[in-house]
């Protein structure tokens, strides 16, 4: 009987093809190489989507000074397994991501999910991710206790999407800046 590969072992493939083919595009336009862990490929190759799937979002009004996070966890299939959202009094609207993230996380691990990918549409929330010595300053603290967090997971594939793959989150973040607001 065949067993298919492990995670562990996709990843390597599929991080050795990477790095050739980052040193064939050197080789051909003078793109730089960089050797970077193998966390760093996550951005590039598609994770396995029969994990159970993050998604989170955030909706910041300037104006006001509570803003909205939304989540949404879905079987790979779509289908709902929890929904939550939360106001925040926060100063930006990274901040806000972040705080959502971490809610996000706790909740999805006290419910017994040690495996998921995460979505989000922040930038700059899934480099830190990767690279935790680029944290912005304005949410260190709070990026300290989501790596924290991240121990605690088995496995948990951060992904960069469009804000169409969020929707769902973002119209939950929204109805909390709306309430809060009336």
């Amino acid at each position: 009987m065949t067993q298919a590969p492990s995670d562990d072992l996709r990843c390597l493939v599929i991080f050795i093809l990477w790095e050739i083919w980052k040193a064939r595009n050197f080789t051909i336009r003078g793109e730089p190489v960089s050797l970077s862990p193998v966390s760093s490929i996550l951005l590039e190759q598609p994770p396995s989507f029969e994990l159970p799937q993050l998604f989170i979002d955030r909706a910041f009004r300037s104006s006001t000074v509570a803003h909205g996070g939304g989540w949404v966890l879905c079987h790979s299939n779509r289908s709902l397994l929890l929904q939550g959202s939360s106001r925040f009094n926060a100063s930006s609207a990274l901040e806000v991501e972040t705080r959502t993230c971490w809610l996000a996380l706790m909740v999805v691990l006290e419910q017994g999910f040690d495996r998921l990918i995460l979505f989000s549409d922040c930038q700059t929330l899934v480099q830190t991710f990767l690279d935790s010595t680029q944290t912005p300053q304005e949410v260190a603290s709070l990026f300290y206790d989501i790596r924290i967090l991240r121990c605690m997971f088995r496995s948990l594939c951060v992904v960069k999407t469009s804000r169409s793959q969020v929707n769902a989150a973002h119209i939950l973040a929204q109805r909390v800046c709306v309430a809060s607001v009336v």
